[in-house]
């Protein structure tokens, strides 16, 4: 008949696992036993080896004890010197934590192993689906290059045959090569092709850390970026320029001509949205506002007094965020922008005219 004795012990194995000792009856005397539960919460039992101990006579088969060293109270050691291959409940405590250090190893390498088979099996669009999905939960890309990294997911890097093939571990830098020199070769420039290359090389970078697929190669960083060309001579309108486009604009030569008669109504209305167009212009041509920061720019944003423009947000892909710098500024604003302004606001505008 066996007895069941616990005696709390900690593991020394890097781990917060706590095992209990165990002494049980056997026909050749008391044999110690450890029990435990591992890191992935299974209950484990091991037999340590036979105890070099005796029942207290006091104590009664059966008996238990209560405590943290229960065993204590119905054993005890024996006396004389301990022969080898016997242990006490130093010994028996110190191969309780060689066997629960043992068994990890076993089971972080049993995990190693499953990881290892399931990444052998991932595809570049599986893993490139989890990226995207995290950058959008964790708002790591504003909403315009979430889009475009998106789209070129979708439609320039995923539907590759040098990369969609094979999975993604096995996926080679002469694949990756192949893949970029097949765009130049099409067409693609050298910015597009050298921005698409690293965006396969973040989805490589997202399955290579610890708390996704712990990829330990990245064959995207073997292949180098092609040469870009140095940005020719900028062509700036002139002053004599930009008037010719504003007076064409306020004539509604811009647009493209209506296709069906055009009423009285209609007439007013385009003539309105003429000039708002001409001031959009001007604002761009004169304070230099990227489009997304001319169309989240609101009315309290323009200080006439100061003569200056606050450019605090930006509207890209259907919605506003901030600025591509992330930083609010202040922008000089000309004589030509707050003239415009002005007229816009107290002569043009029928509606919207309130400081949001």
């Amino acid at each position: 008949m066996s007895q069941y004795y616990e005696s709390m012990r900690r593991a020394k194995t890097g781990r917060d696992i706590v095992g209990h000792l165990l002494v049980m009856d056997r026909q050749g005397g008391p044999v110690w036993y450890a029990k435990w539960r591992d890191g992935t919460g299974a209950q484990v039992k091991r037999r340590l080896g036979p105890a070099w101990l005796e029942r207290r006579p006091e104590a009664e088969a059966g008996d238990h004890g209560t405590g943290v060293d229960a065993w204590r109270q119905a054993w005890r050691p024996r006396r004389g010197r301990r022969p080898a291959g016997q242990l006490d409940d130093k010994t028996a405590a110190q191969a309780m934590g060689d066997a629960i250090a043992a068994h990890q190893v076993d089971v972080e390498e049993a995990a190693a192993r499953a990881a290892t088979a399931h990444v052998s099996q991932l595809t570049l669009a599986t893993v490139a689906a989890e990226y995207l999905a995290h950058a959008e939960a964790t708002r790591a890309l504003r909403l315009s290059t979430f889009s475009d990294y998106s789209y070129c997911l979708r439609a320039r890097i995923l539907p590759a045959p040098e990369l969609s093939a094979k999975p993604m571990v096995d996926i080679t830098p002469r694949d990756v090569r192949a893949w970029r020199d097949r765009l130049l070769k099409e067409g693609t420039g050298p910015r597009t092709t050298n921005k698409l290359r690293q965006l396969l090389a973040n989805v490589y970078r997202y399955a290579s850390r610890a708390d996704t697929y712990a990829m330990e190669v990245n064959p995207v960083l073997a292949v180098e970026k092609v040469r870009e060309p140095r940005p020719g001579r900028l062509n700036y309108f002139t002053p004599d320029e930009v008037e010719a486009l504003l007076s064409a604009t306020r004539e509604g030569r811009h647009r493209t001509p209506p296709s069906h008669p055009v009423g009285d109504a209609e007439k007013a209305w385009r003539r309105l949205e003429d000039r708002q167009d001409a001031a959009l212009f001007t604002t761009a041509a004169f304070a230099g506002l990227r489009k997304g920061e001319l169309l989240a720019l609101r009315w309290r944003d323009v200080d006439h007094a100061g003569d200056r423009l606050g450019v605090w947000r930006s509207y890209t892909s259907g919605a506003e965020g901030p600025t591509k710098s992330e930083e609010p500024r202040s922008v000089p604003m000309a004589s030509q922008v707050a003239d415009t302004l002005k007229d816009l606001l107290k002569h043009r505008r029928r509606r919207f005219t309130k400081p949001d």
